[in-house]
């Protein structure tokens, strides 16, 4: 007999699963306990306060896939004062068959342009892709009307520009900015880094907890005679040890420092996967 409650909750983490992409509109069960806070969420935060002082304006919330901001943007919905309408999570979507994504994002920043920048009183967080961010940025027409978010958005293609170009009315906040992992400047190892993000995550799977739902699985397959060396059980076992999970979040890193990789949040919640649940 199969470890099937286990692989099931442990599917939940692969990029197959409808789990692995939020629709930035509100948490489910899941992704409210597999919510771990990272420093992004408050840099958000305190520029959502900064546009509700100027009494409007707009934040470029700007990634590549896989990097959290459908996620962020369904936190803060929950934590915000801010109308649903205050977020645009697809900036990838078109309104219209005859209509480009460009098209339609141009309609919904209408309030954003140069002429109405500072006499509007409307508030938005726009999540978008770089390469989405490129092209809109690089339209004719957006260029000429946009031109204050043109330049704040140039400030992550240009190198030579300032990191922090944001204005009152326009904010910037780059996930590329962002890290899963730290150093740690009171380590006395060879690789002084750790990454609190990566050990909360494995954390919240491991927990022996009654709301943890791979730990209710686990009991479940346990409970139903599932053979105590039946692989996944196996796996879930060596996970649970702290020194195991160490030994993950350090190769990771490493991985990341060597070989210069970029590993979103999701392909993390993947490779748990890949690497818990046997082919």
């Amino acid at each position: 007999m199969l470890a099937l409650h286990l692989k099931e909750a442990f599917f939940h983490l692969s990029q197959n699963s409808i789990d692995s992409v939020q629709c930035g509109k509100r948490f489910s069960e899941w992704d409210e306990y597999m919510h771990v806070d990272r420093p992004i969420e408050d840099k958000l935060i305190d520029k959502m306060n900064e546009i509700d002082d100027v009494g409007g304006g707009i934040i470029l919330l700007v990634g590549s896939a896989g990097d959290g901001k459908s996620h962020l943007i369904s936190r803060i919905r929950q934590i915000s004062d801010w109308k649903d309408e205050s977020f645009y999570n697809d900036a990838t979507a078109s309104s219209s068959p005859k209509k480009t994504a460009i098209d339609t994002l141009k309609e919904a920043l209408v309030e954003y342009k140069d002429s109405n920048l500072y006499l509007t009183n409307k508030k938005l967080v726009l999540a978008i892709n770089l390469g989405k961010l490129n092209a809109l940025i690089e339209d004719i027409e957006f260029k000429a009307e946009y031109k204050e978010i043109v330049n704040v958005a140039w400030s992550i293609f240009n190198d030579d520009a300032t990191p922090s170009s944001s204005t009152s009315r326009v904010k910037i906040i780059p996930f590329s900015k962002e890290q899963i992992f730290e150093f740690d400047l009171s380590s006395t190892e060879a690789l002084p880094v750790n990454s609190n993000f990566l050990h909360s995550i494995m954390g919240k799977i491991v927990a022996r907890t009654e709301n943890n739902p791979f730990y209710k699985a686990y009991k479940e397959d346990l409970a139903e005679d599932v053979s105590p060396k039946d692989p996944l059980i196996l796996n879930y076992q060596l996970l649970s040890m702290p020194e195991v999970r160490n030994t993950i979040v350090m190769t990771v890193i490493e991985a990341i420092i060597c070989y210069r990789l970029i590993i979103t949040p999701r392909e993390f919640l993947d490779f748990l996967y890949s690497i818990m649940v046997y082919p």
